[in-house]
């Protein structure tokens, strides 16, 4: 069960500059009975975010500028209990897991001329894990990853008025979650690196036939590295891996079609069909 909400404030300078400021938090029941033990715990997440626009119009090109930080705490104690058919017993293991997350961002959109847009960005991330076990003897790990900067670049081009063919590229990073550095096979992982990759991305969207055939293809190349997978000890208790190079090569397309209804019984009518394939390879 969670629960979570939060509060946005957003104020306008003058035309060209305005800030919007929010705060949100979020609070989590989990409890889960399994073969090997049972889990109950409370995650909490508080945090907060910050940007910042310019906006500014000339004769030829439009644009807005962005930039602006996050930050973000998760905390959690983590008792696993033995499971007595269905029922809590014995405690096994007594820990808390506590992650920051901080990252400053900039971007441009621009609006050029001839049909052109052009986003132009990049964010620098810094994160920090700190593991305590509490059980005799008490020990404390902590895990502090080296700063981060992923980039992207996107390029938008107008064939037609209803027509838009577009590309961009982006590199970026994947931390190790929870319930991989801290896994059901009970031991904390402080070695498991996050999962970082660049990826390629060429697609082609619009519409034909006074907007009535409706169409998105999107081709993509994503090469990602340090790739977290699962894997299981002898009694079925799972852990996680960096294991090599991952090549994830893929097309998602959907094709919709919107005729005109003039029958009083049906107002409108859509009929549509999606195709996804994906070419996914260990490269090392």
């Amino acid at each position: 069960k969670t629960i979570y909400g939060g509060l946005v404030h957003e104020y306008e300078w003058n035309d060209n500059w305005s800030t919007k400021t929010g705060v949100f938090g979020s609070l989590t029941d989990f409890e889960n009975p399994t073969i090997r033990n049972y889990e109950i715990r409370e995650e909490s997440n508080i945090g907060g975010r910050s940007d910042t626009q310019y906006s500014f119009d000339r004769e030829s090109w439009q644009g807005t500028i962005t930039f602006g930080g996050e930050y973000q705490y998760f905390f959690s104690p983590l008792p696993g209990y033995n499971n007595n058919s269905g029922v809590p017993g014995n405690i096994q293991s007594d820990d808390e897991l506590k992650s920051q997350q901080f990252l400053l961002f900039l971007q441009a959109d621009l609006n050029l001329p001839k049909g052109f847009y052009l986003t132009v960005g990049g964010s620098t991330n810094f994160l920090k894990y700190n593991f305590v076990a509490l059980q005799d003897p008490i020990t404390e790990q902590q895990r502090k990853f080296d700063p981060v900067f992923s980039p992207r670049i996107a390029l938008l081009k107008k064939l037609t008025s209803t027509i838009s063919i577009y590309g961009n590229v982006s590199k970026g990073f994947s931390p190790p979650t929870l319930a991989e550095v801290r896994p059901s096979a009970g031991t904390y992982n402080n070695s498991l690196n996050p999962e970082h990759g660049i990826s390629l991305e060429l697609g082609l969207r619009g519409s034909v036939f006074k907007n009535h055939l409706v169409f998105d293809v999107n081709t993509y190349d994503f090469e990602l590295d340090e790739t977290i997978v699962i894997q299981r000890t002898p009694d079925g208790a799972e852990y996680f891996v960096n294991a090599g190079q991952t090549s994830q090569k893929g097309i998602e397309a959907q094709l919709s079609w919107l005729p005109s209804m003039n029958s009083r019984i049906i107002s409108a009518f859509k009929l549509w069909s999606s195709y996804t394939y994906n070419h996914y390879r260990f490269e090392d």
